[in-house]
C-alpha cells in the first residue's frame, strides 16, 4: 500500500499523466496541424474547468482529444465549436482531482480564401460595432425613422 502511495506522488511531483480516460471529438484528418495543447491540474474544489483555444486566422478546429488522469471518477467533457472552449465538469460528489491534457487541431478554412474568412479568433465577425454614419449620410436616410418632438400636454391653471 505505501509503494502505491509512493508511486502515486510521484507521477504527480514529475508530471506524467497515466493512462485514464480519453475523450476524442471530431476527426483526426491527414494535413491537420496541432494549434494548442493544454495541460494542467484540478484540485479537490475544482469541480469545472473550460479551456479556451485561440485560433489562429483561416483556421478551423476539426478535432480535440482529451486525457484525463483520474482513476476513481469520469468527467463530462463538452466542446463547443462555434466559442472554442472545451469544458471539465465534475459532479459535485465525484473526486476532482486530477491532470489533464487537451489537444486542438485545425486545417485551414476554405471560406478565407474567397474574402469571407473569420478574424484572428476563428469566429464570425461581430456586427455590434458599427461604425456612424456621418451627418451628410443621416441627413438622406428614411424620415420615417426619424425622432418626432413628444407631444405636449396643456396645462390648466
Amino acid at each position: 500500500m505505501g509503494r502505491f502511495i509512493f508511486l502515486f506522488f510521484s507521477s504527480l511531483l514529475y508530471g506524467q499523466i497515466s493512462e485514464g480516460a480519453i475523450w476524442e471529438h471530431g476527426e483526426d484528418l491527414e494535413g491537420s496541424k496541432i494549434i494548442s495543447e493544454i495541460t494542467g491540474q484540478m484540485t479537490i474544489k475544482q469541480k469545472t474547468r473550460q479551456l479556451t483555444f485561440n485560433v489562429p486566422k483561416c483556421m478551423q478546429i476539426i478535432y480535440v482529444r482529451a486525457d484525463i488522469s483520474n482513476d476513481v471518477s469520469t468527467p463530462a467533457i463538452h466542446f463547443n465549436k462555434h466559442s472554442n472552449i472545451v469544458t471539465i465538469h465534475y459532479k459535485p460528489v465525484d473526486k476532482s482531482v486530477c491532470q489533464y491534457k487537451v489537444t486542438a487541431k485545425a486545417i485551414t478554412d476554405k471560406k478565407c480564401a474567397s474574402g469571407q474568412g473569420s478574424d484572428e479568433t476563428g469566429s464570425k465577425p461581430d456586427n455590434k460595432f458599427k461604425k456612424r454614419p456621418t451627418k451628410k449620410q443621416r441627413k438622406y436616410t428614411n424620415k420615417s425613422t426619424k425622432r418626432r418632438p413628444a407631444k405636449r400636454k396643456p396645462v390648466y391653471f
